[in-house]
């Protein structure tokens, strides 16, 4: 049996700040994102700073956001298993989606759309082109979809707009969709075939999806 290694705090924070880039840039912002098992934050902003300080040259947020939403992508924005904005490595993606089969999404999500209205939402994103807003999924809220809407959202908002939101969390948190630029005030959303046409998107256990991540979260956040 291997003897377990004596480290003081300071090197702990030293081995998390020279793998996760902090002590030591990364290559780019994709081996950053992977390096820290995605980039999480409440907004935009904060995650591509956050990538800023961690890959090679500083990249400007237009540098950045180039690679999110510009022709050669190595970043993806979605969900991860919070509801918040991360930034993941492309290849990185299909494990976190893969994975939330097995682990928890710690935001509950009430009112949520049957299977069918789902992939009818699914089949008008893919006529239209690959690119949605929640304004053009509401008037798909209707019937006792939009009666469950009301019910939980009484007058905070408008329930077709919860309703089409749901729709959109229901198909980015199966990988189908991810964020693209806003169309003016409005956030947009499009076909990961779209985004990312050459990607490719095997089946993945979400075992295994589990386990690798874990690996991947303490080859950076170790010792542990």
């Amino acid at each position: 049996m291997a003897k377990a290694l004596a480290l003081d705090p300071d090197q702990v924070r030293y081995f998390r700040a020279r793998r996760g880039g902090l002590a030591a840039p990364l290559l780019s912002p994709a081996a950053a994102a992977r390096a820290n098992v995605g980039m999480q934050s409440q907004q935009l902003p904060p995650s591509l700073w956050g990538l800023a300080q961690r890959a090679a040259g500083s990249p400007t947020a237009d540098e950045l956001q180039a690679e999110i939403f510009g022709k050669g992508r190595s970043l993806v924005r979605t969900w991860g298993n919070r509801g918040t904005v991360h930034l993941y490595d492309v290849d990185h993606w299909r494990q976190v989606i893969a994975s939330k089969s097995t682990w928890a999404v710690d935001v509950q999500r009430n009112v949520m759309p049957p299977q069918d209205l789902v992939e009818q939402a699914l089949e008008k994103i893919i006529a239209a082109g690959g690119t949605i807003t929640r304004a053009d999924l509401m008037p798909m809220v209707r019937g006792e979809y939009l009666k469950e809407s009301k019910a939980y959202i009484g007058d905070m908002m408008d329930p077709k707009r919860l309703g089409a939101s749901r729709l959109i969390w229901s198909l980015v948190n199966r990988g189908d969709l991810c964020f693209a630029q806003k169309q003016g005030a409005e956030q947009a959303y499009v076909l990961r075939k779209v985004a990312h046409p050459k990607l490719k998107w095997p089946r993945v256990s979400g075992e295994r999806a589990s386990l690798d991540l874990a690996r991947d979260y303490l080859r950076g956040c170790g010792p542990a």
